[in-house]
């Protein structure tokens, strides 16, 4: 089955934080158009994506999605700071990040976005990049739980480790 987009991609990301929908524009002669699928196993969409350009193609148009507007958060953020002389000091406690972490619930829209974010992060660590294991790579990008991506980031890790 041809899909109009395979050969044309313009951009591909993920667009909700569980990673099940890609929002993708691709060309189409002289125009660009907007297009949305799923991430199921078993769409012929999501399967003629990965075919076309990859996963690791998508998680990266992603990430740069992403830092580019975080960076436009940091630019607006000191310049309000910088305005309103603020300053910021941030500590770390330990005991509640492992805390929260522990209390993970998925019906709780900030959770949800927090383990996006560790998921983000775990996808810009350098051994992820460099990773050749899309099983893995794909076992992060499914986990439902803070620890069930930090549990397959440590299998990345180990195997990037093994001699």
């Amino acid at each position: 089955m041809s899909f109009p987009f395979v050969g044309n991609v313009v951009n591909a990301r993920y667009s909700d934080p569980e990673l099940n929908t890609v929002a993708l524009t691709y060309s189409d002669g002289d125009k660009v158009i907007s297009y949305s699928m799923t991430t199921e196993a078993d769409d012929p969409r999501w399967v003629a994506l990965q075919e076309d350009i990859g996963i690791e193609e998508v998680d990266r148009m992603t990430l740069e999605f992403n830092e580019s507007h975080r960076q436009e958060f940091r630019l607006a953020f000191e310049d309000y700071a910088s305005r309103n002389e603020l300053v910021w000091v941030a500590e770390m406690d330990i005991y509640n990040l492992v805390a929260k972490l522990l209390v993970f619930d998925p019906d709780d829209e900030s959770h949800t976005e927090a383990l996006f974010k560790i998921k983000l992060a775990i996808f810009d660590s350098e051994v992820v990049k460099t990773s050749g294991n899309t099983e893995l790579k794909t076992e992060v990008r499914r986990s439902e739980t803070p620890l069930e991506a930090l549990a397959a980031f440590a299998k990345i890790q180990a195997e990037d480790e093994t001699p």
